[in-house]
């Protein structure tokens, strides 16, 4: 699966926002998670279908949850002032 983001920074923040401390079906399920310029790529590998429904739907919500926030509080860093347009 692969997340645009509008930055490599962004995606950056999203990777180790999203980024599993402990997998919970360690042997059963895993995920990998990278960031390729600014995009966000998630990979799963599972025995079990059903655990792989949950993993990935599981992580659309927290994926929402962290889009949701980074928009919240804007851009991590305020776009540039073009030359002769003040700033």
């Amino acid at each position: 699966m692969r997340v645009p983001f509008l930055s490599p920074i962004e995606a950056e923040v999203a990777r180790r926002s999203l980024a599993p401390r402990v997998e919970p079906h360690l042997h059963a399920i895993r995920k990998e998670l990278a960031v390729i310029g600014s995009f966000l790529v998630v990979r799963w590998t599972a025995r079990d279908t059903r655990l792989l429904g949950l993993s990935f739907t599981s992580f659309l919500d927290q994926l929402s949850l962290v889009v949701q926030n980074m928009q919240r509080f804007g851009p991590l860093f305020p776009p540039k002032s073009l030359p002769g347009k003040g700033g």
